[in-house]
């Protein structure tokens, strides 16, 4: 399976790096699995963009993980638009969107351990 960070983008080039920074750890953590970076708007690769080049790569089975805090109107709403449009483009692809971040309470727990350390 190969698996897609999502974001939302931005136009100044330098707001992508940290994203950049985790999916080059992410790659080099598992260098057996593709691992793809793609963005809602304004900067590319698109979600369709590396979709299609991972189809040509032939990946058939993708999870994408949204790099975003909550899960609103781009996540309920645009990201399954996009998934139902690419499933319609490539029939035997089988897409998973994994839970936006603030749902993990690994990530949670980060943030809160985080947010302590530097107000204390």
């Amino acid at each position: 399976m190969a698996v897609i960070l999502f974001a939302h983008g931005a136009r100044k080039a330098s707001w992508a790096k940290p994203f950049e920074k985790l999916h080059n750890e992410i790659a080099l953590q598992l260098p057996d699995q593709r691992i793809g970076l793609a963005y809602l708007e304004l900067m590319n690769p698109s979600l369709e963009q590396m979709v299609e080049q991972l189809v040509l790569e032939g990946e058939r089975d993708i999870a994408i993980i949204p790099l975003f805090l909550s899960n609103g109107g781009h996540i309920s709403t645009d990201l399954p638009k996009k998934i139902h449009q690419l499933t319609n483009q490539f029939s035997d692809l089988k897409i998973t969107t994994l839970p936006v971040l603030m749902e993990l309470p690994e990530i949670q727990s980060a943030l809160v351990s985080s947010i302590l350390k530097v107000t204390q």
